[in-house]
């Protein structure tokens, strides 16, 4: 073996040499010494590889250049906080014009300083123009403020705003909405806040038990959100106004709903129009309504309910009033805008007369 500065020569050869050796007519030596030139000219890492046979000796040289390139990529992330102050003064600017009830009289939110507005306890229909994300992600701090708050709100003025409450709102809002314990009364109507919205919200009024009326009407609401409703009106059991109007809750929805619905012993009102409910939906419903006793309200028009469906709700409502005979004296129900056919709608006054209102 030889080796020479930067490169190593092996060179075997099953030869008996008593002279000038020479393969394929080139002596050995020559061969030698241009091997070791090579070796040391080589810019690279040179790894040269001999295989000699009694008659021919093949030399090859590999040469291998690698080239690395390395990328780095630096990813920055900026947090912006909302200061307590900064959010108080954001209220103040959204107040406009309302009910803003502070120790039992009316007040003029201009007027109010930090600590008059940590004893705000109502917030009524009083939102200057719209709540979008970034804006309920300025409320939360605020929000989070107000402990003596009982009616809280959220109604979109325009239905032409770009501004919209949806998820990310949402989860801004919702750590604030866990602090308002003494809260009874919520009304989110017209956001796009969706499932994914109403599951964050559901969430955080499960810790709300002094909850009575919860109003989420037109909230593009649909099973998963009916779901997430479900598990917390579990822990909701004083409810007595739900209204879910307008959403997209179909007879799945209703199947969802049903079973929690018979632990809502208080429950006077309830609102399921335009939910996209046939007569699946109402059948899964009637047993579980019927035994309401203290329901004063019921609304399921503008839906697709047809004889079969309408005939069932009469029939359970009608089989515990022939019980008792005391029930159901100041319910009212809403059937209207349905698939119920004229004769149906006769045989149905016929069937409950019973009703303090019966609107088809």
């Amino acid at each position: 073996m030889i080796r020479s500065g930067d490169g190593e020569l092996t060179i075997a050869a099953d030869l008996e040499v008593t002279g000038t050796v020479r393969v394929n007519g080139i002596s050995l030596s020559r061969l030698i010494d241009d091997a070791i030139i090579a070796a040391k000219s080589a810019t690279t890492t040179t790894t040269p590889t001999t295989t000699t046979t009694p008659m021919t000796t093949t030399t090859t040289m590999t040469t291998t250049t690698a080239t690395t390139t390395t990328t780095t990529t630096t990813t920055t992330t900026t947090t912006s906080t909302v200061s307590v102050t900064d959010s108080m003064q954001f209220l103040r600017e959204l107040l406009n014009e309302c009910n803003v009830r502070s120790g039992g009289s009316l007040s003029n939110f201009k007027d109010l300083t930090d600590d008059q507005l940590r004893k705000l306890t109502e917030i009524r229909d009083c939102l200057k123009g719209s709540i979008g994300d970034d804006e309920a992600k300025l409320l939360a701090p605020a929000l989070a403020q107000l402990p003596k708050l009982t009616v809280l709100k959220f109604k979109e003025k325009s239905t032409w705003s770009d501004k919209k409450l949806g998820v990310e709102g949402m989860k801004a809002l919702a750590p604030a909405l866990e602090k308002l314990t003494k809260l009874t009364r919520l009304e989110i109507t017209s956001t796009p806040l969706g499932d994914e919205g109403v599951k964050v919200l559901a969430l955080a009024i499960e810790k709300l038990p002094g909850l009575t009326h919860i109003s989420l009407t037109t909230n593009q609401i649909g099973v998963e959100g009916a779901k997430a409703l479900a598990s917390a009106l579990e822990k909701l059991t004083g409810i007595m106004i739900l209204y879910l109007s307008a959403n997209p809750i179909s007879d799945e929805g209703a199947k969802v709903l049903a079973p929690v619905l018979a632990k809502l012993t208080k429950l006077g009102g309830f609102h399921l129009g335009g939910t996209q409910i046939t007569d699946e939906g109402i059948k899964a419903l009637a047993p579980v309504l019927a035994k309401l006793t203290g329901l004063r309200d019921f609304v399921i028009g503008d839906n697709q309910i047809g004889d079969e469906g309408a005939k069932a709700f009469a029939s359970a409502l009608k089989s515990n009033h022939d019980q008792n005979n005391e029930l159901y004296k100041n319910l009212g129900v809403s059937l209207n805008d349905n698939q119920i056919t004229d004769a149906m709608k006769t045989e149905l006054r016929s069937e409950l007369p019973f009703l303090t209102e019966l609107r088809l």
